[in-house]
């Protein structure tokens, strides 16, 4: 087993960065919603992979959101000029 990089470790605020979020909305991901971390004492520590992956994940769920609501706007302006 190989020992973690000193740069594979994020902090809450470091995380936040890297999310684009503050670092309270950092703590409700990982309370929350499922952004994976470890908590010592009040402070929270995250493996940057994990926190690449939470990224990439909620920004694909956000295209998706994104693609669904054009696709009902599209129907709804078919119908009204219909």
């Amino acid at each position: 087993m190989t020992k973690a990089k000193p740069t594979d470790k994020l902090t809450t605020c470091q995380a936040a960065k890297v999310l684009g979020v503050t670092p309270a909305r950092v703590r409700q991901f990982a309370c929350y919603e499922g952004l994976a971390g470890e908590r010592f004492g009040r402070a929270w520590c995250f493996r940057r992979r994990d926190v690449d992956r939470y990224r990439k994940q909620r920004e694909r769920e956000k295209a998706e959101r994104e693609a669904a609501q054009g696709t009902r706007r599209r129907v709804t302006r078919q119908r009204k000029a219909g």
